[in-house]
């Protein structure tokens, strides 16, 4: 599903859905359209219902984008999305430097040290 940029005489409409990658809430669509028009859309096909309560305005897969739109709308209205996790990598400073090596998600400087917030795991 491709989205266009909406012109400036676009409806507010227009414009959450290209905001939102093309993905609402029901109360956010009937807002906008009322319950009967947003029914008519998604019985002949042209939205899908991609969960309860989140609606695609279009009838084709989910893209990256809009799988995250999902999880956010059906979440509730105080979700948020994070970063995904960085991989830990080994940095140097790290307890005496023979049994323990140090990971650390933000290493800090050229030298690589460790942010403070390591996790150090033990060699045998």
């Amino acid at each position: 599903m491709v989205l266009t940029i909406p012109d400036d005489g676009e409806d507010p409409l227009g414009w959450l859905a290209f905001a939102q990658s093309g993905v609402l809430t029901t109360a956010q669509a009937t807002g906008l359209l009322g319950p009967g028009v947003v029914r008519g859309r998604v019985r002949s096909g042209r939205w899908r219902s991609v969960c309860r309560g989140v609606l695609l305005t279009g009838n084709g897969r989910l893209t990256r984008d809009q799988q995250l739109w999902v999880a956010v709308l059906a979440t509730g209205p105080h979700a948020v999305l994070a970063e995904p996790p960085r991989r830990p990598r080994p940095v140097s400073g790290g307890c005496d430097g023979s049994r323990c090596t140090s990971w650390c998600r933000r290493p800090v400087g050229p030298a690589g040290r460790c942010c403070g917030g390591c996790r150090s795991t033990w060699r045998r």
